[in-house]
């Protein structure tokens, strides 16, 4: 996945790398590093990914939901 910025007008190209396990955290994890990120608040956007933009950055394997850390950032940073 690339995402692209728009800073003084230009546009530079960032490239997540998906890859790397270490960036994927659970909602656990994530409550735990950023505690204004509730699991409740989580699971929601989970629910609402397809409309949100989430439907690449959070991953439900088995009965674990996932989000990836980088691009939830970039996410947040352009809401």
């Amino acid at each position: 996945m690339s995402t692209y910025t728009n800073n003084s007008n230009t546009c530079k190209k960032h490239a997540i790398d998906f890859s790397n396990l270490k960036d994927w955290k659970t909602f656990d994890e994530v409550e735990h590093l950023f505690p204004n990120f509730r699991k409740t608040t989580l699971r929601w956007l989970m629910r609402q990914k397809n409309k949100n933009g989430l439907d690449g950055i959070v991953k439900k394997i088995g009965r674990s939901n996932y989000v990836h850390i980088p691009s939830f950032s970039v996410w947040i940073s352009k809401q």
